[in-house]
């Protein structure tokens, strides 16, 4: 475990605050059931929709989060890693 942690801190572990903002701009139901979350960029020019699958935490319309995403991933949704709430 620790030579996992020491090579993750050589190879640089992306900061979360250097992360771009999300707010959680709607959560929906799927036809088939299951949640959706919307979440829209700072800029309003991004916006992401993921399933439940994703989220792991409570998540609150109006409130901003960040994604931590694997950038070596070609689709941003097989690199998104977790969704954390800015504090």
């Amino acid at each position: 475990m620790s030579l996992l942690l020491a090579a993750s801190l050589l190879c640089g572990v992306p900061s979360l605050s250097d992360a771009p903002t999300y707010t959680l701009t709607e959560i929906g139901q799927h036809e088939l059931g299951y949640a959706t979350y919307t979440f829209e960029s700072a800029s309003n020019a991004d916006e992401i929709t993921l399933s439940e699958d994703y989220i792991s935490d409570f998540m609150a319309v109006g409130r901003e989060y960040v994604f931590f995403i694997d950038e070596s991933e070609p689709d941003i949704y097989d690199g998104i890693l977790g969704v954390y709430p800015v504090y």
